[in-house]
Order: structure tokens, then sequence, then C-alpha cells
């Protein structure tokens, strides 16, 4: 969401996988980005290469002291690392989505969120309705959230989609592993966002007094 809207688009998709679950190193996507941020140089800086490089070695000194390289200043600037700490918590990931959401609506933006299925959605030995804790997150972020002037944000369900063709394929048909989805399935999930972009449109122009 930091370059996106120099393309003045009228609606975001936002689709996410399941790595935000995932235990790395102790250290959260949000103490990276953080970090990142805090060791861009200046932007009077950033044209040139060696520009970059003086900033770097400029950090890396200011951070570790005299002697320290790049990588090692970079260790410097996060936070201690957390024992089994995720990369996002579910308040966070819902956090996440908040902000997109509203940098959307600032902007006059509209929303589309994409909800991944997974392979676990459609395992006979799980429950039908089992479903991991980031999809938990944007289900209830669509419960809860607007788009636009009242205008609830538009959602497509891949859980419901996967599960809809679990019917007539067998999970190898629909997932490479356990959550790469193969060609039928993308095939599906396209339709699927194509349909809802082209239904966003349509209420879009019927609220500007256009024809659907």
């Amino acid at each position: 969401m930091t370059e996106g809207f120099a393309y003045q688009p009228d609606l975001v998709v936002l689709g996410f996988g399941l790595n935000d679950m995932q235990t790395w190193d102790g250290h959260s996507d949000l103490d990276y980005y953080a970090r990142w941020r805090s060791l861009q140089p200046p932007s009077w800086l950033r044209p040139t290469h060696l520009g970059e490089l003086v900033w770097a070695a400029w950090k890396a000194r200011q951070l570790g002291g005299i002697g320290w390289g790049i990588e090692k200043a970079k260790q410097a600037a996060l936070p201690p690392a957390q024992n089994g700490r995720p990369r996002l918590t579910p308040a966070e990931f819902q956090n996440v989505l908040e902000r997109c959401r509203h940098a959307c609506t600032e902007r006059g933006v509209d929303v589309l969120l994409f909800t991944s299925g997974v392979r676990l959605n459609i395992d006979p030995q799980q429950p039908a309705d089992l479903r991991t804790p980031l999809q938990e997150a944007q289900y209830e972020y669509c419960r809860r959230s607007t788009s636009g002037p009242g205008r609830a944000v538009a959602c497509v369900d891949g859980v419901q989609i996967v599960q809809r063709l679990a019917q007539e394929s067998p999970g190898e048909e629909l997932f490479f592993d356990q959550v790469h989805p193969t060609w039928l399935t993308n095939q599906a999930i396209a339709t699927a966002l194509v349909d809802a972009i082209e239904e966003s449109r349509r209420w879009e122009n019927l609220g500007s007094g256009g024809s659907p």
C-alpha cells in the first residue's frame, strides 16, 4: 500500500497467503518493516548508489560502532527475538487489513478481499467449518468493515470455492501441496474475482447515475 495508489486505482484486491502464520526467527513482519524504514536513506541520497553506500556506512557506525558492516547493523536495529513469535498474530493481521481499508477509503477506492482456501479446508478428516486463524481474521474483517459510503467490503471466499470444487474433484487435482492451487482451482478463483470486480463496477455506475 506504499506505491500502488500512484496508479490511481478504482478498486484494490487484497489477497494473502499463509506464511504470515509461520514462526521464523522470533521477529514479526512489523519488526522487519520498521527496521527497513529506519535504514532507508533520505530522499536526496537515494538517486545514486554511492549515496546509498554512504548512508549504509553511516547507519552501521551509528548502530554498532566502527568496524560494523551493514548486515550486523541490521540485526542491531531489530528488537529482541521472542521465542515462538509468528510473523503476524491474528490481531496484528486484523490491524494490517484495517490500515489497508482506511488507506483506500480516504482516497475513495473500493476494497475487495480474497480469502485463500487451503488443502486443510477440504480434508475429509477435518470438520467442514475448520478455518485457519488468518482465515477467521479475514472473515471478521469483512463482517465489520465498510468501504465507501455505507458499503460493506466485498469478499471472495476461496474456502467456499475449493470446497465446492472438492465435491467433484479430489484434493490432488486442486492443490499441488497443502497451499498452492492447481490450474483448475486458479481458474475458479479467477472467475470468482472477475465476477466480484464486475459487480463492484456495476454498483459504482449505479451510484453515479450511470448504467450497470
